[in-house]
């Protein structure tokens, strides 16, 4: 579904399905980690953080790429 999204959005299929596996594989990662420390709170919460971080680097990246690769900007009803 969430590949139809992109798609929706404008992404070209293999972009949304590029998009859309990255996003699984970190999520996947991210599991695994916190998994590895579910009984440790403090590290829980590092895991928790630094996947965040990591999370919003991957955004600011694709943000960064040229726009024919980027999610297109969408026009909010009656702007110009």
């Amino acid at each position: 579904m969430s590949e139809k999204v992109l798609e929706t959005l404008g992404l070209s299929k293999s972009k949304a399905i590029e998009t859309v596996r990255q996003f699984r594989a970190h999520d996947e990662a991210t599991m695994a980690k916190q998994q590895e420390v579910k009984d440790d709170e403090n590290k829980f919460l590092q895991t928790t953080r630094e996947s965040a971080e990591q999370l919003l680097r991957l955004f600011e990246a694709d943000a960064a790429r040229p726009d024919e690769e980027a999610l297109p900007k969408r026009r909010v009803a009656g702007s110009q």
